[in-house]
């Protein structure tokens, strides 16, 4: 049996920050181990690639070969086409997830980190004080153990799953959504714009098209999986591609869930084990952005662990996974808790309000545009609200 002070299950962003991190703080004093089933610089399994340019920033130097381009807008598309918008030079990154990930797995090698790749975490085992990881490589199990081991394998994560010490930190899979993406040509795309579209065609979500860094496009849907039952997400992608670009090729299609319960109230941490990213429900429930949130999160925890390991005493360990809880919520998890609720609002805007709203936008010069839509960005709580307002203020004129 192997032994590491840190073992990382899951090499997306959230395990890859964490590990990086980690091996920048201790400086060799640790022994690390960052575990994933695959080759984390494959394409993703569901993301359409976009950051903010200035927290991605703030978290990890941007490099030329992990950029697929820059975005300085942000549109809004209404049911019936009013499209509004937000300008900033360079506000969004779109990235490239699979450069990006071979990009920071070789930082983590550069700071001393052990990376296993086609490594499948099995099974988790407490015992006397550390934690037993079951793994799988190439048909053959081994067990590794460690005091700590970080839980970054994604929304709905598993291997956390049924053990009793654990009670109380899981998040299962409450509140998730389903997001499906297809890489296409053929699709007309403002390369320097992120398009949103809303209407119930995106019930309890929105579509989206975003540039890419070639001729292509990435192109998607999500809603809630309620909303979702019962409707075949493909076709509904394959209608929203093809109503208006019969021409388009698809590339390939791509699929999965992300949780947007905003910030749930139960803990990150307990006895060594701490859960990162996805794996601990950080993603902005209004739009599902994750990528950030995770490499923040990431940081969090790994900033955290070499002082729980510095520590002995049970009590002093319980203080410091709360700690890592806390500082989530001082800075991302309050204002997402906040945003969930009302995005519960703003899933009952109807078709017509959606129409009357944006196309009173869309004739206000662009400075009124950018300043309305960046207040609504910075105070999403306030999207129903000003909606409501506009709409209840213009059916008088017969505005729409």
């Amino acid at each position: 049996m192997e032994k590491y002070d840190v073992i990382i299950c899951g090499a997306g962003p959230a395990g890859l920050m964490t590990a990086y991190t980690l091996g920048s703080t201790a400086s060799g004093s640790l022994k690390i181990l960052l575990l994933d089933r695959r080759e984390p610089w494959r394409e993703p399994v569901c993301c359409a690639e976009v950051v903010g340019s200035g927290m991605f920033s703030s978290l990890l130097p941007v490099d030329p070969s992990f950029v697929r381009c820059y975005t300085s807008w942000i549109n809004y598309t209404s049911p019936k086409g009013y499209t509004a918008g937000t300008y900033r030079k360079g506000r969004s990154i779109i990235l490239n997830r699979a450069k990006f990930h071979r990009w920071l797995w070789d930082r983590c090698l550069e700071v001393g980190v052990d990376c296993r790749y086609n490594a499948a975490v099995k099974a988790l085992e407490r015992r006397d004080s550390c934690w037993d990881v079951t793994v799988d490589k190439g048909g053959t199990q081994h067990i590794i153990s460690a005091p700590v081991v970080v839980d970054a394998t994604g929304p709905g994560a598993r291997i956390t799953q049924d053990i009793p010490c654990l009670k109380g930190i899981e998040s299962g899979d409450e509140n998730l959504a389903l997001a499906i993406f297809a890489v296409a040509e053929g699709v007309p795309c403002n390369k320097e714009a992120l398009q949103f579209f809303y209407g119930s065609a995106f019930a309890d979500g929105y579509g989206w098209i975003f540039p890419r860094d070639d001729d292509a496009v990435n192109i998607g849907l999500g809603m809630s999986v309620g909303a979702a039952q019962g409707l075949s997400l493909r076709q509904k992608l394959l209608d929203f591609i093809f109503r208006n670009n019969p021409h388009a090729k698809i590339r390939t299609i791509c699929g999965g869930k992300v949780p947007l319960h905003g910030t749930h109230q139960r803990p990150f941490a307990m006895h060594g084990l701490f859960k990162a990213g996805d794996a601990a429900g950080c993603v902005d429930p209004i739009w599902g952005a994750g990528i950030t949130e995770a490499l923040f999160c990431g940081k969090i925890v790994g900033e955290n662990i070499p002082d729980w390991l510095g520590k002995t005493d049970a009590e002093e360990r319980r203080h410091v996974e709360e700690r890592v809880f806390d500082q989530w919520m001082d800075s991302c998890g309050y204002f997402y808790q906040k945003s969930a609720q009302s995005k519960i609002i703003m899933n009952k805007i109807t078709d017509d309000q959606w129409d009357v709203f944006l196309h009173h936008l869309s004739d206000l010069p662009q400075e009124e545009q950018t300043s309305v839509l960046e207040t609504l960005s910075s105070s999403p709580w306030l999207w129903p609200i000003m909606v409501w307002q506009i709409y209840v203020g213009s059916k008088n004129k017969n505005f729409c």
